[in-house]
């Protein structure tokens, strides 16, 4: 499979229906995201190649790692890209199905970041009756990827690696319509947070109970506990309703 246009990597890269969708899962980036790889948020011209298998799977990829424009060409044509390369395997027997990828992502160097390369381990496993649970996570090191003098040093990734771990009920309390879910993250911040003020690990947590209502209507209740920037444990409640409506 082939595709090329302008791409969004994070929907390209260690995709997975446990994460990576802040509408309907989790809302914390640390999880929803990658806040310590910048591949994920990379929107530009590219293009993406997958060879699937029944058991493994491989794909190789770039994209303007510096897009502006709405179709950049000019951008695209500097040379500052990012290139990813992906492999994962898939094993399962019965009810029981595990999923194990790795992903290296290169950064050129742009306007306003230096080099950057970055590793992430992801994997997946689901068990019972019919994929009633599943376990999963990911990790992600990170090396380069400053500001570049005269950039804003903030504009970095907060965290120079991270993860987190987490599990999910796929048909609460026997309903098809309902979905529980809970994940632990941690991330390591970089020098610039240190300085900052942050000098010391981000740890957090976050659960979700979504209700699918309809085909179209889903209501979902989260709360998110992290360590501030007082090192106190702090809460946060969220409540989503969504309406999707398909033409």
């Amino acid at each position: 499979m082939i595709t090329a246009g302008k791409l969004f990597m994070g929907n390209f890269v260690l995709s997975s229906d446990y994460y990576a969708a802040n509408t309907t899962g989790f809302m914390n980036r640390a999880v929803s995201n990658d806040r310590a790889g910048r591949y994920f948020d990379i929107l530009g011209l590219g293009m993406q190649a997958r060879w699937q298998q029944e058991g493994w799977y491989a794909s190789v990829g770039f994209a303007d790692a510096k897009a502006e424009d709405e179709f950049d060409f000019d951008s695209l044509s500097d040379g500052k890209l990012v290139w990813t390369g992906e492999f994962g395997v898939a094993t399962g027997w019965g009810d029981q199905r595990s999923e194990l990828a790795l992903m290296v992502a290169s950064f050129d160097q742009t306007d306003e970041f230096r080099e950057e390369d970055s590793v992430s381990l992801a994997f997946q496993h689901e068990y019972g009756t019919s994929a009633e649970h599943a376990l999963y996570g990911r990790y992600t090191w990170r090396n380069g990827g400053k500001v570049r003098p005269g950039n804003n040093a903030k504009n970095e990734l907060p965290t120079k690696q991270g993860g987190f771990f987490g599990w999910r009920w796929n048909r609460a309390f026997s309903q098809a319509n309902q979905q529980i879910a809970v994940a632990g993250f941690y991330g390591e911040m970089n020098e610039t947070q240190r300085i900052a003020g942050f000098d010391r690990h981000q740890y957090g947590a976050e659960t979700y109970w979504r209700i699918d209502w309809t085909a179209w209507a889903s209501l979902t209740f989260d709360i998110q506990l992290m360590k501030n920037l007082e090192d106190d444990w702090e809460a946060i409640p969220g409540l989503r309703l969504k309406f999707t409506w398909v033409f």
